[in-house]
Formats: structure tokens, sequence, C-alpha cells
């Protein structure tokens, strides 16, 4: 089913990316560059970046109040399907921490939001992360298992600390624009940060929620 839906997203991505379309997509990329930094051709991960973009234009961007989800509005215009829809509105952003792989138990991962710990699905593509990496991405479910889109990343390890304080005062105020807001901030302070690796990073991860 991962592949099928793989597939859908893939298919999605190509069809809002024709020339027809092209006007709503750089408006996008601005909104989006805005929100966490622009993408630059010269970026050293521009690819993921990229893939990040995508990711929150199919799944996170409105353009106007009341639109449907990009993803929803490709799926109704292929005619719609049930379990395909099911997966797309499990997709959501979050905050990962690979726990390791055991014996029995594979690919073990801890969203660090709900507290809950999930295993991939069993044909998800490698990923190639270390033990106690932390992880900004959307992910999805099928079934009980849970599958990352191709713009995950792994967040400066200096940072956790900071970053996972941060995150247990945000969860704790209950406020879904405020956590939206930080799980946004945590890219733009990571790309920051990667930048001006030189300075301490507590100078750059200052969160600021001024705008809710």
């Amino acid at each position: 089913m991962l592949s099928k839906f793989s597939t859908l997203i893939d298919d999605a991505i190509a069809y809002f990316s024709r020339e027809s379309n092209r006007d709503d997509l750089l408006y996008a990329q601005s909104a989006y560059g805005e929100l966490v930094s622009p993408i630059k051709q010269d970026d050293d991960d521009h690819n993921r970046r990229m893939a990040g973009f995508y990711d929150w234009y199919l799944f996170d961007y409105y353009r106007n109040e009341g639109d449907k989800k990009h993803i929803n509005l490709f799926l109704d215009m292929q005619g719609g399907d049930e379990e395909l829809t099911i997966i797309a509105d499990s997709v959501t952003l979050s905050l990962f921490e690979y726990l390791d792989s055991s014996w029995f138990k594979k690919n073990i991962y801890k969203d660090q939001l709900t507290g809950k710990k999930l295993m991939l699905v069993t044909d998800h593509r490698e990923l190639l992360f270390l033990k106690e990496d932390i992880l900004l991405g959307y992910h999805g479910t099928i079934g009980e298992n849970v599958f990352f889109l191709d713009g995950v990343g792994s967040l400066e390890r200096k940072a956790k600390k900071i970053i996972l304080k941060e995150k247990k005062r945000v969860v704790k105020q209950q406020d879904e624009n405020m956590l939206k807001s930080f799980l946004y901030q945590l890219e733009l302070l990571d790309l920051r940060y990667r930048h001006y690796q030189h300075v301490g990073p507590e100078k750059i991860y200052l969160f600021d929620y001024a705008k809710n």
C-alpha cells in the first residue's frame, strides 16, 4: 500500500508542477520561503529541501481559507480512493527520535509530540539515521505502523536538548497554532545553525511565537 501511496504523491507533484499550474506553485514557493527560508539551488541539501516543500504544499498549504489540501484535490481528480484518502488524512508534520532497531522490532521511532513509539511499515525505503537522531518531517500511518515522506531530515544533535526542552513547553500549551509554528521554526533555525556553527546553538535556537 505504501508503494501505491508513494506513486500517488509522485503523480500529484508532477501534475501541480505542470506549466499550467506554474503561477500557483511559484506563489507557494514564495510563501514557503517566508515561512522557513527560501530554497536555493546551491543549498547543500537542495533535494531534501525541495522534497520538504512538496510535502508541505500537498499536505499543509492552503492559498485561500476553506480550500482543500492539494493532495485531496488531486485524489478527487483521480476519482477518489477510500484507502488512499485515509492514508493521506493521516499525514502530518511532527518531531521524531530514532530509537534504534532490535532483533524482534526493527526501526523503532518515537513521536516526540505524542510520546508514542512506532515501527516503520515493512516495505519502507531505507533510512540512514543514527540512534538518538531527532527528525523533522511529514509522516503518515498505514495500520499501526508509520512511514515518512521524502522531506524528512535529521536536526543538529548539538541542539537536541534545547529542542526537546522547547518541545515540552510548547506541548503543554495545547495550542495547535503554537505547535505548528514551533515545527516550522525548527526547520528555519536548523538551517541557520548549519550556516553559523561557530555560534553556540543556545544563541541560534531562539523561538518566537509573536505571530500566533
